[in-house]
């Protein structure tokens, strides 16, 4: 069990660092300021331990027993999961009353569905999570094979 908590936790910190590049990165390409969407971060220690703490909590959500055969879709699925919860309760929180540095990140003035950042962010919050889910899912895959 103990392993299983700790592949979990590894998996989901592995898929938040890859969240955070996609985040980061989407700023630096400028695909965020074509979208009309606010989400530019830089990247900065306090992002980078936010995406890795929330990641690896979010690795957690592995224990739910969906798509047990195929990995690719359990990332999919889990990462639908994240972005549910970022979009309908992360976003809406306000940002002085988070516990987590999650909320600091994006402030509590994004609304539900972090639709005040731009009409496109929750398209964009579904595309990092599922990156998210997917990283983590690989990762996973590789650190089962290497028992």
């Amino acid at each position: 069990m103990y392993r299983k908590i700790s592949l979990y936790f590894a998996a989901g910190a592995a898929g938040g660092i890859a969240y955070m590049f996609f985040l980061w990165g989407f700023g630096v390409l400028g695909i965020t300021q074509f979208l009309n969407v606010n989400l530019v971060y830089e990247l900065t220690p306090e992002l980078f331990y936010t995406c890795l703490g929330m990641g690896g909590i979010g690795g957690f959500l592995f224990f739910i027993p969906v798509f047990s055969k195929n990995r690719l879709k359990k990332g999919l699925a889990i990462g639908l999961i994240a972005a549910a919860t970022e979009l309908f309760v992360l976003m809406p929180i306000d940002a002085e009353r988070g516990i987590t540095g999650f909320v600091r990140v994006f402030s509590g003035e994004t609304g539900i569905l972090g639709l005040h950042r731009g009409y496109m962010t929750p398209v964009l919050i579904l595309i990092f999570n599922c990156v998210w889910g997917i990283t983590a899912s690989l990762w996973l895959g590789l650190a089962e094979k290497h028992k």
